[in-house]
């Protein structure tokens, strides 16, 4: 697997998290972190201030974009229309926004085959390659968020090239103003850059990959990874079956170690997913069966003697919520149980129920 971990920042997505911050009143703490090499959050504040100069938060253009929805049944970052369009293919790479303006436009549903909304994030959609033709809208309209947003989500994403060339534009001047006020913490960044850099080379990023991000290391052939200096606890991340290419944007808080039970008390969103999803007898009937090898949609529905559409959305589930992972056989999606996943979460649980 060949990687690169790319020094300079994108900063139209570092902007677009000042902004976001903004629309929502977040204050600093909740956009940076006391971590080694990130942001302190005065410093924080006091680059938001001079980005976000000017800029009036009440601004019915600005409301539509970056005004957060909560998503039902998740605590945390709520969605908006601005990160959805920005990170539905996000532009890690690039550092100067013309150039990640190109690459979303580009990436828009980058192959003609039809794909299937599995569900929302505070970050994006979640887009799965479908078995057959899928109704935009119809998949929108399934989402956890109200029906208002629905409809906004819709909007923007049947005029995609318009919208996000409009959200940039937006962001424009502000990215002009971000760009030396980052330099210097980019520059300070250094040591953490090379600590990921070194870990990409280890044994432990094939497993990182398999638990955290639910793709197979094998069928990465190229990774990209790029530092994010705003929301710096967080990471999101882009995968293409068809070239190989994983995209991550991952956080200076982020620990090497995060993924381990132990490190952590609390159950996350995904966690209780996985759980969740266990306790459905198709969803375990499914991991059962890909326990002993991978297999594709056709192959599990003849198997279970369940329609294909159900096994299709079962595996969509499971995926989003790292119980089976993806792996490429014969230019076809195979997917594998992720034992793994499964025995981290239950350890995870056992721990958590018996905290004081």
């Amino acid at each position: 697997m060949n990687f690169s971990v790319y020094e300079r920042p994108c900063l139209l997505l570092e902007t677009a998290e000042l902004v976001y911050a903004l629309v929502n009143q977040l204050p600093p703490e909740e956009f940076t972190r006391e971590r080694p090499c990130c942001i302190p959050a005065p410093e924080a504040s006091k680059i938001q201030a001079q980005v976000c100069q000017r800029i009036d938060p009440s601004d019915e253009e600005l409301q539509f974009y970056f005004k957060g929805v909560p998503i039902e049944n998740r605590v945390g970052r709520t969605s908006c229309l601005a990160c959805a369009l920005l990170y539905i293919h996000p532009p890690i790479e690039y550092y100067e926004l013309d150039d990640a303006l190109e690459f979303l436009r580009s990436n828009w549903f980058r192959d003609k085959r039809p794909y299937a909304v599995e569900g929302i994030s505070g970050f994006s959609l979640t887009l799965m390659e479908a078995e057959q033709y899928t109704n935009l809208s119809r998949e929108i309209s399934k989402l956890p968020v109200p029906q208002s947003y629905q409809a906004q989500l819709i909007e923007v994403f049947s005029g995609y090239d318009w919208h996000v060339e409009r959200v940039c534009n937006i962001l424009r001047p502000l990215v002009g103003r971000l760009k030396p006020l980052l330099e210097p913490w980019v520059a300070a960044a250094a040591p953490r850059r090379r600590e990921w850099e070194r870990f990409w080379s280890t044994p432990e990023a094939n497993e990182f990959l398999q638990n955290r991000i639910n793709v197979s290391s094998e069928n990465v052939e190229e990774l990209k990874v790029t530092m994010r200096y705003f929301s710096p606890q967080l990471g999101t991340g882009d995968f293409s079956v068809d070239t190989g290419v994983m995209r991550i944007h991952i956080g200076l808080a982020v620990s090497l170690h995060d993924s381990a039970p132990e490190a952590r008390k609390e159950m996350e969103d995904w966690e209780y997913s996985a759980l969740r999803n266990l306790t459905r007898r198709e969803c375990a009937e499914i991991f059962r069966a890909l326990r002993k090898k991978p297999k594709c949609i056709q192959d599990l529905a003849q198997e279970l003697s369940l329609n294909p559409g159900t096994v299709f959305r079962n595996v969509n589930s499971m995926y989003s919520a790292g119980l089976v992972n993806l792996e490429l056989v014969g230019g076809r999606n195979y997917y594998r149980a992720n034992t793994d996943r499964l025995e981290a979460v239950t350890a995870h649980l056992v721990q958590y129920l018996k905290e004081n």
